[in-house]
């Protein structure tokens, strides 16, 4: 038992391996298959580190998508409707979004929400006397997107330089990922 301070440590014995004579030539095998050892441990170690996840870890969770009214004049009405993942949760989005009576006067598209659990479509209403801007959170892929209002919409990038223009009646997919805000004006 070694002494540290006023503490007591005790050391686990040691072991010893007892190889006896080595000649310079077995010594010389010797470090290469002990290299040859500690490199394979040591790939090894890189690789079981690289595929398992550490202990503990909480799995990632995408973040939700979201449009809300850019400021508090923006007049425009903002509803999220789910649809469950699945093959027929996708069709059914896809209806409602080229559905003249479900879309009716609105901007309607979807996108992925609840990590993947559900399909969200957004239907936006813009007021028809004024030109309002919406901010978008997490608005991610392609997606069907369907304007039936009946102003224009301009999807902007985050410094508000326009990417794609949807007059009344476009229906095309639109591609989310560089966009954050969508202006409609008459």
């Amino acid at each position: 038992m070694a002494q540290c301070g006023s503490r007591h440590i005790d050391h686990p014995p040691a072991i010893v391996f007892d190889l006896g004579t080595i000649s310079s030539e077995q010594g010389g095998k010797m470090r290469l298959l002990r290299r040859a050892a500690l490199f394979a441990v040591s790939v090894i170690m890189v690789l079981s580190t690289a595929v398992t996840p550490t202990a503990g870890a909480a799995p990632a969770i995408a973040a939700e998508p979201s449009a809300v009214p850019f400021s508090p004049d923006d007049d425009v009405t903002i509803s999220e409707i789910a649809f469950v993942h699945t093959a027929d949760g996708l069709r059914r989005a896809k209806e409602y979004v080229h559905s003249g009576d479900s879309c009716a006067f609105a901007f309607c598209t979807i996108q992925n929400s609840s990590g993947g659990r559900f399909y969200k479509v957004f239907k936006m209403s813009p007021s028809i006397y004024v030109c309002t801007t919406v901010r978008l959170s997490n608005f991610l892929g392609r997606w069907d997107t369907h304007n039936h209002s009946t102003d224009t919409a301009e999807l902007q990038d985050q410094y508000f330089r326009t990417n794609s223009i949807f007059p009344p009646g476009r229906r095309d997919p639109a591609r989310w990922d560089p966009i954050y805000f969508i202006t409609f004006c008459q």
